[in-house]
């Protein structure tokens, strides 16, 4: 820290007043640049697989923003089809844990394993989520944080 510091200090020593001003333009385009792509928008979450047959699974969701959010859920069946889950409205700076088979009992049996997709207006990384899978036999449990789905290339789940 004190090393950027001084290296500030010395750069304005030195740099003549037209520098700064290229220098100062420079960072404001930056910071509209960030502003831009951190303002409201929709935003998509996805989880690479949920299997309510064999794991008792919870989806943890976590507003971090003071508003509350309406998430939309869409899950994907192992053959690429989709299907439009009930919504649920997650409290401003709160949290919500959801068990996922009851909230998708409605949901037709191919849906009961798969990929699920969150959508939701608000701001960038507004929203956390995180699906926590515990093997009903008792051989273990494991969680996947929901990501965006930059890389996601299929709505097909490939691993069988």
């Amino acid at each position: 820290m004190k090393r950027w510091t001084l290296l500030f200090v010395l750069a304005g020593t030195l740099l003549p007043t037209g520098a700064w001003i290229v220098f100062e333009s420079k960072l404001q385009a930056l910071s509209s640049k960030q502003e831009s792509r951190h303002g409201d928008g929709a935003f998509r979450l996805m989880g690479a697989y949920y299997d309510l047959g064999r794991y008792a699974t919870t989806l943890l969701l976590n507003n971090k923003g003071p508003d509350p959010l309406h998430v939309q859920m869409r899950l994907f069946a192992p053959d690429g089809s989709q299907w439009e889950a009930d919504a649920v409205e997650v409290p401003g700076s709160s949290f919500l844990s959801l068990d996922l088979k009851a909230h998708l009992a409605r949901a037709p049996d191919r849906f009961h394993r798969g990929s699920i997709e969150l959508s939701y207006e608000g701001h960038f990384l507004e929203l956390g989520a995180q699906l926590r899978h515990f093997d009903v036999r008792g051989d273990g449990a494991f969680s996947e944080q929901l990501s965006r789905p930059e890389g996601f290339a299929s709505s097909r789940l490939l691993a069988r």
